[in-house]
């Protein structure tokens, strides 16, 4: 029996790099933003219009160590450059297009909020219950700011409760912060 089945194109990016060359790494303590296409080659017409580049469009000196980046390029004897994606947080990304001229496109992934909850019941102190349920350092610190001049949060008991209704923002079904607390018992 013969079962046909549709093949997906590799998309990344909204690029489909299929039969492409694909190197993800992040910037290195000391490397320069040109120091990236190290291993591939850039046409130089191409180069020379990266290099002159408004900072306007994008500044080369705010790129960041520890920083993510993506090469894509032809599996060709020299490794030509067709794209660098440059990606200064969880949410932004930079995709220079290297083919025949340079092309620079600022993207945004899409944020999610969800609605969370999340209670507990103090054992031995509030900050040890914290721990123990891996509640983020972002989540309670809004919630002790909430709370900072009504509760003395020393005198919390053994027994005592707490609930809270808070936003989570995602991208791409990960978490990347707290948003707003909406409720606290």
């Amino acid at each position: 029996m013969c079962v046909e089945r549709e093949i997906q194109p590799l998309v990344v990016y909204g690029m489909q790099v299929d039969g492409l060359g694909i190197i993800e790494d992040e910037v290195k303590r000391n490397e320069r933003f040109f120091d990236l296409f190290g291993s591939v080659y850039v046409a130089p017409p191409v180069f020379a219009q990266l290099n002159s580049l408004p900072r306007p469009i994008f500044d080369f000196r705010k790129v960041g160590t520890q920083k993510k980046y993506t090469l894509i390029y032809e599996n060709d004897s020299l490794k030509t450059a067709r794209a660098l994606i440059y990606e200064p947080n969880n949410i932004d990304y930079v995709v220079f297009y290297l083919k025949d001229s340079l092309q620079v496109e600022m993207c945004q992934r899409e944020v999610v909020t969800v609605e969370k909850t999340i209670s507990g019941r103090i054992e031995y102190s509030l900050s040890e219950t914290i721990k123990e349920m891996n509640i983020s350092n972002e989540l309670t610190n809004k919630f002790v700011d909430i709370f900072g001049w009504q509760v003395d949060f020393q005198r919390l008991q053994k027994g005592d409760q707490f609930k809270l209704i808070y936003e989570e923002n995602l991208v791409e079904g990960k978490p990347i912060g707290i948003g707003k607390i909406l409720g606290i018992y």
